[in-house]
């Protein structure tokens, strides 16, 4: 499995990457990943009309979309 690490460089400018995630069997559950160190998560849903514009974000972090 692969993501898209987003980050900004030593130039101050955006860069991706990506990264390759080694995943094992797991039986019936298919494939999985070893676990990922973590200091918290949240879920948050927004209206169909939200727009944030480009930002800095405030940590690293995973943003998983579900819906849209």
């Amino acid at each position: 499995m692969k993501y898209v690490h987003l980050y900004a460089g030593a130039d101050g400018e955006s860069h991706f990457r990506g990264v390759e995630v080694k995943m094992k069997e797991a039986g019936s559950r298919g494939q999985r990943s070893e676990p990922m160190k973590a200091t918290g998560i949240f879920f948050s849903t927004t209206g169909a009309d939200y727009d944030l514009d480009w930002h800095n974000a405030p940590r690293q972090q995973f943003v998983i979309t579900l819906e849209g």
